[in-house]
């Protein structure tokens, strides 16, 4: 866990290393950055896909739908929600 003094007590955001096994279409008002860790994995963003192998790191705008796609069973994410 990431911890900044000023949030201490409210905690406005989550991070957490991900063992990626897919997502379905959905949206939130959260934003999202994903940084691929190892494996390989395909976010689809408002209809457009992202390829990310280990190292590549991916926005997602709040409010934006999304989908993610792994094929691999060794794909691991950091993901940063805030």
């Amino acid at each position: 866990m990431i911890y900044h003094p000023l949030a201490a007590e409210q905690k406005p955001y989550d991070v957490r290393i991900w063992h990626c096994n897919g997502f379905k279409e959905h949206w939130h008002s959260n934003t999202e950055i994903y940084i691929c860790l190892q494996g390989q994995l395909t976010i689809r963003i408002e209809g457009v896909d992202f390829q990310l192998s280990a190292d590549d790191t991916l926005f997602v705008a709040s409010n934006e739908s999304h989908e993610i796609f792994c094929n691999r069973n060794d794909t691991y994410v950091l993901l940063i929600s805030f």
